[in-house]
C-alpha cells in the first residue's frame, strides 16, 4: 500500500475548506481508494548524471561518484571503468567532468550502483559544460540521425507530386509572408491577409506540413517521438528532425512551394472569425521577414525601406505586402484588447538575446530582447488559429481531443 507520508503531499487542502493546508485526517482516508503499485512498465528518468570522482575504496574496487545534481544519489562505480592512470594521478582529473548512469538502487544502501559512461573533459571548457547540461537533461544526441530514419527521408531532389496538387487547396498566387527571428533558419508558420470586402478580410494561416513526410511509427517517427523537440542553445541547434526537413522540405522558404496544414476564415471589424476553412495546402512565401523589419513597415516606411523590400520580395508586390502587414496588425490588436477582456493572462517575462562571436560561436553579452508590435501580431493569430483548431477537434473528435487546462494564477 502506498505509506501514509505521501497523502500528506497528495493531499494538499481540506475538501470543506479550499484555504486549509492540513493533512488529510485518518477519517477522510477510509473514504479515499487506495493503490499499490505493482509494476514500472517504463523508466522515464534516463538516469544518467554528471559529476566528479571523489574517493575510491581499494578493498571493494569502487570509486565514489559525486553528481552535482543534489537530487540524485552518490554512486558507486567499478574502479575498471575510470581512467587507467585514475589511481596514480588522481588530481589530474580534479577538475574533469565524468557522466555516469544508475544501474541499481537497493533499498538498505545510501549509495546508488552505476557505470563511467565517460570522462567530458575539463569543467573550465564551456563546451564541456554544455555537453554536461545536455546530458543532465537527457539530450545524449546531436545531429545525427540514424540510418533506418534517413531511410525515411525523400532521396535527391524532391519536388511536390502531381496528384498532391489535385488533393490540396493552392494558394500559391497569395500574397504569403513569414515574419521570425532574424537568426531564425526554419520557417514553420507564415501568414496572409486579404481584403475581401469593405472591413471585412480573408486571413490565412498555414503551418509546414511535417506529417507528409514523417510516416507514424515510421523509425523516423520513433526517433523524432524520443527527441520531443528541438533544443536550442544560444549558439546552435539540436535538432528533433534531420536538417533536409527542418530548414528545407519543412521550412516555408521564399519563392519555393511547400505542403502546409492551412486555417483560413474570414474576419470583420468585430474581429470574429467565420467561414473557417480548415485543410491541407499548397503555399509559397514571398518574403522572409524578420520581426525588426515587419516593425518598420508598421511605422512610415522610409524610401530606403521600400528599396529594400523591392529586392526581397519575390512574386507580389511591395505595396500588397505593406498594406496585408498593417492589416494584420489592426485586427491583431482588436483580437489582443478582445484576450484580455475575455480574462486571458498576459505575463510580461523579460527575455535575454544574447550576443554571438562571430569567430567562435559562443556568447559574449546579452542585454533584454526587445518585443515589437510584429511579435504581437504574429502571437494573436498563431493563438487564434490554434484555438479554431482545438474547437474543431473538440466538436468532431471529442474522444481523441487532448486539450490543455491551465489552473489558476498563483496570486501571490
Amino acid at each position: 500500500m502506498l505509506p501514509i507520508s505521501l497523502f500528506h503531499l497528495s493531499f494538499q487542502t481540506d475538501a470543506s475548506n479550499p484555504d486549509s493546508t492540513a493533512p488529510p485526517s485518518f477519517q477522510d482516508l477510509e473514504q479515499t481508494k487506495l493503490g499499490r503499485i505493482v509494476f514500472i512498465s517504463q523508466l522515464k528518468h534516463c538516469r544518467k548524471t554528471v559529476g566528479s570522482l571523489k574517493a575510491y575504496d581499494t578493498s571493494s574496487k569502487q570509486v565514489l561518484f559525486s553528481p552535482r545534481d543534489s537530487r540524485i544519489p552518490r554512486l558507486l562505480i567499478p574502479l575498471d571503468q575510470c581512467p587507467a592512470d585514475y589511481i596514480a594521478d588522481k588530481r589530474k582529473y580534479d577538475t574533469s567532468i565524468f557522466a555516469a548512469q544508475i544501474t541499481e538502487w537497493a533499498v538498505d544502501s545510501p549509495y546508488a550502483n552505476g557505470n563511467l559512461l565517460d570522462c567530458l573533459g575539463d569543467a573550465s571548457v564551456l563546451e564541456i559544460q554544455i555537453q554536461a547540461l545536455l546530458i543532465e537533461n537527457d539530450i545524449s544526441h546531436d545531429n545525427t540521425f540514424p540510418q533506418d530514419s534517413i531511410d525515411c527521408l525523400p532521396i535527391n531532389e524532391w519536388s511536390i507530386p502531381e496528384e498532391e496538387y489535385k488533393k490540396r487547396r493552392d494558394f500559391t498566387k497569395e500574397c504569403i509572408f513569414t515574419i521570425d527571428p532574424a537568426t531564425a533558419r526554419d520557417m514553420d508558420d507564415a501568414l496572409h491577409c486579404r481584403k475581401v470586402a469593405d472591413n471585412t478580410f480573408e486571413v490565412g494561416v498555414h503551418i509546414a506540413d511535417v506529417s507528409y513526410f514523417v510516416m507514424e511509427n515510421s523509425p523516423l517517427d520513433l526517433e523524432s517521438k524520443k527527441r520531443g523537440t528541438s533544443v536550442y542553445l544560444t549558439h546552435k541547434v539540436v535538432r528533433m528532425l534531420p536538417e533536409v526537413l527542418a530548414d528545407k522540405l519543412c521550412s516555408l522558404n521564399p519563392t519555393v512551394e511547400r505542403l502546409a496544414f492551412s486555417v483560413v476564415f474570414k474576419m470583420n471589424e468585430s474581429c470574429q472569425p467565420y467561414d473557417i476553412w480548415y485543410g491541407r495546402s499548397i503555399i509559397r512565401s514571398c518574403i522572409k521577414m524578420h520581426y525588426e523589419l515587419a516593425a518598420e513597415i508598421l511605422q512610415e516606411p522610409s524610401d530606403k525601406l521600400n528599396e529594400e523590400l523591392k529586392e526581397k520580395i519575390k512574386g507580389q508586390s511591395v505595396t500588397d505586402v505593406v498594406t496585408s502587414v498593417k492589416n494584420l496588425n489592426l485586427l491583431a490588436r482588436k483580437l489582443r484588447d478582445l484576450r484580455i477582456k475575455d480574462g486571458s493572462l498576459i505575463l510580461q517575462k523579460i527575455i535575454l538575446s544574447f550576443s554571438i562571436d562571430p569567430v567562435t560561436g559562443h556568447p559574449i553579452g546579452f542585454s533584454p530582447y526587445r518585443r515589437y508590435d510584429s511579435h504581437f501580431l504574429i502571437e494573436e493569430f498563431m493563438l487564434l488559429a490554434n484555438k479554431l483548431v482545438a474547437q474543431k477537434l473538440a466538436k468532431h473528435f471529442p474522444g481523441h481531443a487532448i486539450l490543455r487546462l491551465h489552473p489558476p494564477p498563483n496570486q501571490r
